[in-house]
């Protein structure tokens, strides 16, 4: 799993390459740290191509860290199977699903009632 951190004013936006599996927690968990509270991270997922049960699970707790530092998650894939996946998994109170990381950076995704 390669991480790659691009950060702007208020949003990070967090690359992710190769198989998010349970090995990709720690690698994920020390990208997230040095973020701070408050900021929009859009977990970029496209170049992905497996993720397990596991590698959601890391993903879904990574998001709830987001949200919990008063921040807002944001999941993107170019692939539309994956997307429906997600939006079919993802508890809509932890992150929202988007399938363009330029939409996910510029608009304001709103948080959705728990």
């Amino acid at each position: 799993m390669n991480v790659k951190l691009q950060k702007s004013e208020k949003t990070t936006v967090c690359h992710l390459a190769g198989v998010l599996d349970h090995q990709a927690q720690g690698i994920l968990e020390a990208s997230l740290a040095p973020l701070g509270q408050g900021r929009r991270v859009v977990f970029e997922i496209s170049d992905v191509p497996v993720v397990d049960s596991a590698g959601l699970g890391v993903l879904l707790r990574a998001a709830r860290q987001v949200r919990h530092g008063g921040g807002e998650a944001v999941i993107c894939t170019d692939k539309p199977s994956v997307r429906r996946i997600l939006e079919a998994v993802v508890v809509p109170s932890n992150a929202s699903v988007l399938g363009d990381e330029t939409a996910a950076t510029s608009c304001h995704v709103p948080a959705r009632a728990a």
